[in-house]
């Protein structure tokens, strides 16, 4: 289950690292599985999850998403399989009667789509990648009439991979780093009106080369949007942190050896390659000013370490370590929550860390459930569902973000549930 962290190329890289817990407004919408494994778009419930009311077939697995302005439609993307031959199309649903609208394919498009913004009632920027050159195409669709309007080809973006996105409330930016070498990353942007802009990082180094068979170098930045400041952050392994503004392009770096140290201390097996060597790392905007940031080191040896999670303050550009064997993160408001990864005592084995739940102050407000590894988690009216597997059964604890004390608990699992206001 991933939220605005999907690559056109492999990446050895574990599951994405944050994943933004934002309570939605309006209908609380999740896709969720059938007993006969269809996916569904439904309702669900705000105390435990759970599917009410009408439902919408999917034709597969919900891809990029994206609400109208008004919270009152909401398009979807297939989550293609080129070597299937399926073209790409998005499906538009009405939310409050929970019905479909209808579809729009793309023809003879073998690709599929990155990220979907939905800027006023006419205006749907949809950005697509094909398979299997990577070239980008961006399209403004009409939602209501369910037309392209207009499709522009992305210049360079062949010999180039998108790694991140997000958007602001003017634009959607991307983050594209070389295909096969490493070298200078670039943000990308596009607007309402299908104007494409770009400005390369010079400080910042990224892609990915495969010396040998078998063996993969990858320097991959984190990213993350300030959408009301319309502001990009790009913090990469030992570089400055890359503020870009979105408005003027205009570029500026923040601390010249890097906020942010090396403190991984727990080892785990690197995925897709024999030998990986280089760092990943994975961002996240917080309102206040802040940025939240984990990452894996990986080693010639083919092993990762946990760079840890730590806090970034934009407005003197200081930082600390919240949790330093910490993998990944959740953001809940203003509250962090921190997974470790886990731990596997002999093969076949894997046992989890726990979890811990910070305050953007430092403070630790929670330190718990050892034995159980966190398998997701969203805020909802206030209350953070977090969903833990001890290994024989998965179950649900709804915490106080604030406190960390708990509220209720109740089985099952965390659905993939569409918060905020577009994702993928």
């Amino acid at each position: 289950m991933t939220f605005g962290l999907i690559s056109t190329r492999e990446a050895a890289a574990p599951a994405p690292a944050s994943l933004t817990a934002t309570a939605p407004a309006g209908p609380l919408l999740g896709v969720v599985r059938t007993p006969a494994r269809e996916s569904v778009l439904t309702r669900l419930s705000p105390r435990n999850l759970r599917p009410i009311g009408g439902r919408v077939p999917l034709e597969r697995d919900a891809g990029a998403w994206s609400f109208s302005p008004d919270r009152a439609r909401l398009v979807l993307a297939n989550r293609s399989t080129p070597t299937l031959g399926r073209p790409t199309s998005l499906r538009f649903v009405d939310v409050r009667r929970m019905r479909a609208l209808g579809q729009l394919v793309f023809p003879g498009d073998l690709g599929r789509v990155l990220v979907l913004g939905w800027f006023g009632r006419h205006r749907l920027v949809v950005v697509r990648s094909y398979c299997c050159s990577g070239r980008l195409t961006a399209s403004l669709v009409d939602p209501v009439r369910r037309r392209i309007l207009l499709s522009v080809a992305i210049e360079g973006s062949a010999a180039e991979s998108v790694v991140r996105w997000g958007r602001s409330e003017e634009e959607l930016a991307l983050l594209l780093v070389p295909r096969k070498s490493i070298g200078r990353a670039r943000i990308l942007t596009i607007d309402r009106s299908l104007q494409v802009r770009s400005v390369t990082l010079e400080r910042v180094r990224a892609g990915m080369v495969y010396p040998e068979p078998g063996t993969v170098r990858q320097r991959e930045p984190g990213f993350a949007i300030d959408p009301a400041g319309r502001r990009a952050f790009v913090v990469g392994a030992d570089e400055p942190v890359t503020e870009v503004s979105l408005s003027s392009l205009e570029v500026r770096y923040h601390g010249d050896e890097g906020l942010l140290g090396r403190l991984g201390s727990w080892l785990q097996p690197a995925a897709l390659a024999k030998s990986v060597d280089g760092e990943t790392r994975w961002a996240e905007w917080v309102d206040g000013g802040f940025l939240v940031v984990s990452g894996m080191d990986y080693s010639g040896e083919g092993r990762g370490s946990s760079a840890g999670v730590s806090l970034i303050d934009t407005h003197d550009w200081s930082s600390r370590t919240l949790d330093a064997e910490a993998q990944r993160f959740f953001v809940a408001g203003t509250s962090i929550l921190t997974v470790r990864p886990t731990r596997s005592p002999r093969p076949g084995v894997s046992t989890g860390r726990g979890l811990g739940l910070y305050g953007l102050d430092g403070n630790l407000r929670l330190e718990g459930y050892e034995g159980s590894a966190v398998v997701g988690a969203t805020l909802v009216d206030g209350e953070l569902h977090v969903g833990l597997d001890n290994g024989k059964r998965l179950g649900v604890r709804v915490l106080d973000p604030r406190s960390g004390r708990l509220l209720r608990a109740y089985a099952g699992s965390v659905p993939y549930v569409l918060v905020g206001g577009f994702g993928g």
